[in-house]
């Protein structure tokens, strides 16, 4: 994960496994590393125990365990935050829509109210499935929940008009490593998850992925720069965008400037052929 801070002075709070103690960080710098966003962005107050290492948001007893508990957490941002950004792309409301990682997020029950119907909800989790499944199967019978790992997708071949991920592959990268030499096995395991996307996509399907991950660290990630090792090809600062032969699609991205603090949103969007 990483953030993009404005070339304007900010400051900003970082919160270490003690919530109870945090640094003020006085930053004149537009670049965090990968790992000082991972200390900064530690979940809220209340969402979680803070009793487990990063490593762990990889790990599906976590997610079981932590699914028992709680009922609905939104990482990064809620759909009414960025639904400005993201409807316009979305051009039909019969888009049939596969949501990976979904987790106990609202994300997906507020793109259905605003009338996209057509959406299949994924996660590795069984606990996670079977208590959404529960809780919309009344107010929301149209949307479906399915137990399954983004990285082992199940699907047809071109079944899916778009693809969104908000903060899935984020989990992926929190034991990367060097970030700007990432660990094969974190590599191999992303490489897996973009493929299976893109098979899953339509000609011309989109795949929108929210995060915060700065542009010149996560679209070497999904331009297949760390796996076609062509990374070291280019400035470790520089963005890609473009043509991608390995996953057959195009991508694009936006910053989304939030509306408090100064952590920046990323919408990278990605087009099919």
């Amino acid at each position: 994960m990483a953030s993009h801070i404005d070339s304007r002075v900010r400051v900003i709070v970082l919160s270490f496994i003690c919530p109870s103690i945090t640094i003020i960080c006085y930053l004149g710098t537009n670049i965090m590393t990968e790992e000082e966003v991972k200390v900064a962005h530690k979940p809220e107050d209340g969402d979680d125990n803070n009793d487990h290492l990063n490593s762990d948001y990889k790990l599906k007893s976590y997610w079981d365990s932590r699914f028992e508990a709680e009922d609905q957490y939104d990482w990064l941002v809620k759909c009414n935050d960025i639904q400005q950004y993201i409807v316009p792309k979305m051009t039909s409301k019969d888009a049939k829509i596969l949501i990976v990682g979904c987790g106990n997020s609202s994300f997906s029950a507020d793109l259905y109210d605003c009338g996209y119907k057509n959406i299949i909800n994924i996660d590795f989790s069984e606990v996670c499935i079977a208590r959404m499944q529960q809780k919309h199967a009344e107010s929301r019978p149209e949307m479906s929940w399915v137990t399954m790992d983004m990285t082992e997708l199940l699907f047809h071949d071109q079944e899916f008009d778009i693809v969104i991920d908000k903060a899935s592959m984020d989990a992926l990268l929190v034991d990367e490593g060097d970030v700007w030499d990432p660990e094969e096995s974190t590599i191999s395991i992303v490489d897996k998850m973009c493929a299976g996307i893109s098979r899953v996509l339509k000609p011309g399907g989109l795949f929108l992925q929210i995060t915060f991950a700065q542009t010149h660290f996560r679209t070497k990630y999904l331009q297949a720069s760390h796996v076609l090792k062509s990374s070291n090809q280019v400035s470790p600062f520089e963005s890609l965008k473009g043509y991608c032969d390995r996953y057959n699609w195009t991508l694009d991205y936006t910053s989304v400037n939030p509306t408090t603090g100064c952590i920046h949103y990323y919408i990278y969007h990605m087009i099919k052929g």
